[in-house]
């Protein structure tokens, strides 16, 4: 698990099984392995730190590509893998006449070409 900042650790001793929990996020084509961690079978993981993707607002972690977000808190009892779940950032366009006067305003997709 990456650090960026003070961090305690304690250990956890058990005999219980451990599993990985795979992370992957999108880089703008396909999904690809960000971290993984391991979690102590019956007991919830942590997330990451959140991934970044220029144009793109991160929103959760999902076990479907594309799917509903994963709650955190469930205990971990298998191998797991986590998707990325991005929004594409949209901007407001105005176009204006010389003087400054508005024509239109228009809603542009990062990546997209604004109409007008």
């Amino acid at each position: 698990y990456p650090i960026s900042a003070d961090t305690e650790l304690k250990p956890v001793f058990t005999d219980k099984d451990t599993f990985t929990v795979t992370f992957k996020t999108f880089d703008g084509t396909n999904y690809v392995d960000y971290t993984t961690v391991p979690a102590v079978d019956g007991l919830a993981v942590a997330a990451p730190a959140d991934p970044t993707l220029t144009g793109y607002d991160f929103n959760y972690w999902s076990e479907t590509e594309g799917g509903a977000e994963f709650d955190m808190t469930t205990p971990i009892t298998a191998d797991k893998t986590l998707y990325a779940k991005f929004t594409v950032q949209q901007y407001e366009v105005k176009y204006l006449k010389e003087d400054g006067t508005e024509l239109e305003t228009v809603t542009a997709t990062y990546g997209e070409t604004a109409g007008g």
